[in-house]
């Protein structure tokens, strides 16, 4: 990478602009094909309909990766002992909207396997820009978060990765420890490293 992006706290007036990256990021992922099929603007509209309407969390920590003023990677965590997901989630009231009803049943899942284990941060929405992928923002912006839940606190830090990631975040130090249900894509592993 000939330029390093600058990584900093993504402000809550740049949301839009996360959201707008984790839509391009994960529309053609594996479960979004399983949540909205094979058309790619029904992925893209249900993709941005759960990036762009999920509530700002004034206790999470949003790192992104900035070129410039350019948005080209983010990066979600919760400290320990504060896991927005175990917070957030409703069991009990699915979303009326089709795609968040479907997001929310595969995060209500992650939530059970959650309680199975001790009390934990959590990283969630690692995404980077579809064309800057391979070029080491992810390998920043996991370093990044981990470093900044570090100096909250120390524990185990969770986070959910489909099989065919889970190589990446184990050469950031982090283990399987469980399997998460994957209603709509292939094995998810529930992963682990301490801070």
């Amino acid at each position: 990478m000939t330029q390093q992006p600058l990584i900093r706290p993504v402000l809550e007036t740049e949301r839009a602009q996360a959201a707008g990256l984790a839509t391009r990021a994960f529309m053609g992922e594996a479960f979004m094909f399983g949540m909205a099929g094979n058309d790619p603007l029904d992925r893209y509209l249900a993709a941005h309909q759960i990036y762009s309407s999920e509530p700002w969390d004034d206790t999470a920590i949003m790192m992104g990766a900035f070129l410039d003023d350019l948005l080209v990677g983010i990066v979600r965590g919760s400290s320990v002992g504060h896991c927005t997901l175990c917070r957030t989630i409703d069991p009990q009231h699915p979303p009326a909207d089709e795609a968040r009803r479907k997001d929310w049943e595969f995060w209500v899942g992650v939530r059970d396997v959650h309680a199975r284990h001790g009390e934990h941060g959590w990283i969630s929405r690692m995404a980077v820009e579809p064309q800057a992928q391979g070029s080491g923002v992810g390998s920043l912006l996991i370093e990044s978060i981990m470093d900044e839940l570090g100096a909250r606190g120390s524990g185990a830090v969770y986070l959910e990765a489909l099989r065919e990631r889970s190589g990446f975040y184990e050469k950031h130090g982090f283990r399987s420890i469980d399997e998460v249900p994957e209603p709509w894509a292939d094995l998810s592993y529930l992963m682990v490293r301490e801070v």
